[in-house]
């Protein structure tokens, strides 16, 4: 499941990219006809992904898992009552061997709609 469309700019720190899969009616975090906000953190984990493999912050074959979460401030109930593009942004705030800690938004024009804080804990993915 991918539910990032674009890439807008990424440095060792932060990535922004867009997505308009929040209108997507065949969106496989739907629940009935809509689409939760606290699915936003699903988005946000598949920026944080991108944003590893493009800055090589884990090695080849490790797997990422959420390992927490921290100060979510869900603004709006539901992520397709926006219609405009969706803003997703994660900025690295540490790393190590064992993992990162992001801070991360989603957004739209009319706002941020769920921000946080994960912390992504990695390991091989070999059995």
């Amino acid at each position: 499941m991918c539910l990032i469309d674009r890439v807008l700019s990424y440095d060792n720190r932060t990535i922004r990219c867009t997505s308009n899969s929040h209108l997507d009616k065949n969106n496989p975090l739907r629940r009935g006809d809509r689409l939760s906000s606290i699915n936003g953190i699903e988005y946000a984990a598949q920026v944080m992904a991108v944003h590893s493999s493009l800055v090589e912050n884990i090695e080849p074959g490790q797997i990422g898992y959420l390992g927490a979460l921290r100060n979510i401030e869900i603004n709006q109930p539901w992520l397709d009552s926006r219609q405009e593009v969706l803003v997703v942004e994660a900025r690295l705030i540490g790393s190590s061997f064992a993992g990162a800690i992001y801070q991360f938004s989603v957004e739209a024009d009319s706002g941020t709609i769920i921000s946080g804080r994960a912390t992504i804990m990695t390991g091989s993915g070999k059995q």
